[in-house]
């Protein structure tokens, strides 16, 4: 998120700057297929 302040008027906003993270686990492909 990305927050901004405008100190003449109070005024605080926020803005989401990207999607939300996300990992993809792999299994060792040295283990795979025994």
């Amino acid at each position: 998120y990305e927050m901004r302040f405008d100190l003449k008027t109070g005024e605080a906003s926020q803005t989401k700057l990207s999607g939300p993270a996300v990992d993809f686990p792999r299994i060792n492909e040295n283990y795979t297929g025994r």
